[in-house]
């Protein structure tokens, strides 16, 4: 054969993911609140030259808060119908602070949690693709410091190999606090324990299998649980009391009780719903033109150089800033359009997931969840958590939307109705609930039983 004929044109197609510090700083001012914004473009003035600004109106400023308004926990992770990781088991680790935790120190460490993983992650020597996915991983952290999304998503969202986020997955978990990316509790506390002695088969039989015995402190239960003696189970249940079943615990994840500034204000204009964004309290951006022609002009490499990395700075900000402010009023419409009455007359809202919302917008679940993370709105009925609009991930298995409220209201319509002498156990409760096409864990509803200030069937026994 032809040596010529034998050589082939190959061409192959790779994916590369190419995370830059731009895109993760536009993921990170995309979950800001109004108010950490707010700071964070004061500091970038102050050390941006290449930025200019027109200061905010003060008085276009919203009323704020003295606090963040309440709302429901439901959507660290809305796919799953998982409780609050520690609400569940809260009688495990609420007397004292996780062994080795200084409670001092929790009010005075200043570096967020975020910049504690990023500075980890800079410093270890892996594969070029994984560390930008690590570092996006980062940012889908919800502020227990688990990661609230399915890797499936991630690696579909981002178009890579679900191998490669799972690398980096296992790399994020490597770091430390330990615990750090776990998807669920007993996954944050086997992290734990793998990272210190005290990882042998009975801690581990205990976190997969006991929790809720040692939530009830049922000692004779876990000895025969674990097949040992007293002793040792005793010994077990110290060490799982001695974790830590929030990795952030001490650390700043953007909760915090600083004054709300509402993102935008929702008013009834006779049949009408109009949305105002409060652009107003955000200082306008623009470039420095004087600079800019310095860089243009100059031939002096050390400044043509600082002056090129300041304007890539100043045009990811403001690039950033708009995005934010964008993906925000499309997700507020999408939300108004779906939820006229609540807007309109003050009626109950009407289930709606956050998956639907970026469906319709053609955006990823992720991306909606980050946009309404500490997101704020003025409405005829105060000043409301954008993401307290939205339903946990409960679905009646005709597919539809179910609400915490409606799902609450069954559970107390059941307990109205029980035989006091024989009151409902959390599972009879459940099993009532399949009956009519709801589908719980008895976790999720003892969650929302305890919520709604009902105490268990022997506490309701007469």
């Amino acid at each position: 054969m032809d040596q010529s004929m034998a050589q082939q044109l190959r061409i192959e197609q790779k994916q590369q993911l190419i995370l830059s510090a731009g895109m993760l700083q536009s993921l990170e001012i995309l979950r800001m609140p109004l108010w950490e914004l707010k700071e964070l473009i004061s500091q970038s003035i102050s050390e941006n030259p290449l930025l200019e600004f027109e200061e905010a109106d003060p008085a276009g400023d919203l009323p704020a808060a003295a606090s963040p308004p309440p709302q429901e926990d439901t959507a660290d992770d809305e796919a799953a119908d998982v409780p609050s990781p520690v609400r569940e088991f809260d009688s495990i680790w609420k007397t004292a602070a996780p062994e080795g935790l200084d409670p001092l120190a929790l009010q005075s460490r200043e570096i967020s949690f975020a910049d504690l993983l990023l500075e980890q992650i800079g410093t270890q020597p892996v594969a070029g693709r994984i560390k930008p996915l690590c570092q996006y991983l980062v940012y889908c952290l919800n502020r227990r410091g688990y990661l609230a999304e399915d890797p499936r998503d991630i690696a579909e969202e981002l178009g890579v190999p679900l191998f490669d986020v799972m690398q980096a997955l296992y790399l994020l978990q490597s770091l430390s606090p330990a615990g750090v990316g776990a998807q669920n509790l007993q996954e944050c506390l086997i992290l734990q324990l793998a990272a210190g002695p005290h990882f042998n088969s009975h801690t581990i039989r205990l976190v997969k299998e006991g929790l809720p015995l040692l939530a009830q402190n049922n000692l004779p239960a876990i000895t025969k649980l674990l097949g040992t003696d007293k002793k040792t189970a005793q010994a077990t249940c110290d060490t799982i009391r001695g974790l830590n079943p929030i990795p952030s615990q001490g650390y700043y994840t953007g909760e915090t009780a600083a004054p709300v500034i509402p993102d935008a204000v929702i008013e009834r204009e006779g049949d009408v719903v109009h949305i105002t964004m409060n652009d107003r309290v955000l200082p306008r951006l623009e470039l420095n033109t004087h600079y800019c022609q310095l860089l243009e002009q100059t031939s002096d490499a050390p400044t043509k150089e600082y002056l090129q990395a300041h304007l890539q700075g100043a045009n990811t900000l403001i690039h950033s800033v708009q995005s934010r402010g964008k993906t925000l009023v499309r997700i507020l419409g999408e939300v108004v359009r779906r939820q006229p009455r609540y807007f309109l007359d003050g009626q109950v809202l009407e289930p709606m997931l956050m998956s639907e919302i970026a469906e319709a917008l053609d955006l990823h679940t992720s991306t909606v969840s980050r946009a309404v993370q500490g997101k704020y709105i003025s409405c005829a009925g105060g000043v409301v958590a954008l993401k307290s609009l939205f339903s946990a991930g409960i679905r009646s298995q005709s597919g539809s939307a179910l609400a915490p409220s409606t799902i609450k209201a069954r559970i107390q319509k059941l307990i109205d109705a029980e035989a006091k002498s024989a009151p409902l156990s959390d599972e009879d409760i459940r099993s009532a609930l399949q009956l009519s096409h709801i589908e719980l864990s008895r976790r999720t509803v003892a969650k929302y039983r305890e919520e709604m200030g009902i105490p268990a069937s022997s506490g309701r026994r007469r």
